[in-house]
């Protein structure tokens, strides 16, 4: 039974995606990037960056009050890898 619901996931996951893909017209969103204010972009990436690396000291502090066991960059990886499959796959 869990094979079948991963597999509807799945088949759903790929459906919804094509659909939201099919009338994206490619070369239009490269020229838009090409004019793209790198400042702008940058600042908004800034929220996200507080975010991320925050959450990351919180788990730094909650779970290992001795940084030597888990390093911040192990734990930023682990939460951004926790953040990719989290995303992609559909079998939560």
């Amino acid at each position: 039974m869990k094979k079948l619901i991963a597999v509807a996931g799945i088949l759903i996951s790929l459906g919804a995606l094509y659909l939201a893909l099919k009338d994206i017209h490619f070369d239009e969103v490269a020229a838009a990037f090409g004019h793209l204010n790198w400042a702008w972009f940058a600042l908004g990436w800034l929220p996200w960056l507080v975010a991320i690396g925050s959450k990351v000291f919180r788990w730094q502090l909650l779970y290992y009050p001795d940084q030597r066991q888990a390093p911040y960059p192990r734990l930023l990886a682990a939460l951004l890898i926790g953040y990719l499959f989290n995303t992609v796959l559909p079998l939560r």
